[in-house]
């Protein structure tokens, strides 16, 4: 498959500096670089502390959609049930 990329001038002298140095073509240090960049990301995105607990974890949801207008309300709830369950 072809994929043509616009690369600016600093880039390109870079790629074939690089390139030369290491013996090898612009468009084979390309695909090396870019499936390094493309495995890596993946990586990091599946091993993010959330997926790599996300069996353990549960339930993702409060099972309410307006926590962010009544979140004081509930809490307030809350707090005044154990008030009122106080032996006085």
């Amino acid at each position: 498959m072809v994929l043509s990329v616009r690369l600016d001038e600093e880039l390109n002298r870079l790629v074939r500096r690089t390139a030369k140095a290491m013996g090898r073509t612009k468009s084979d240090l390309v695909k090396a670089s870019l499936q390094e960049y493309c495995e890596r990301a993946i990586r990091r995105q599946e091993s993010a502390p959330y997926l790599l607990a996300q069996d353990l974890l549960g339930l993702t949801g409060s099972g309410k959609g307006d926590l962010s207008t009544r979140g004081r309300k509930d809490i307030l709830e809350i707090l005044n049930a154990k008030r009122n369950r106080r032996p006085r």
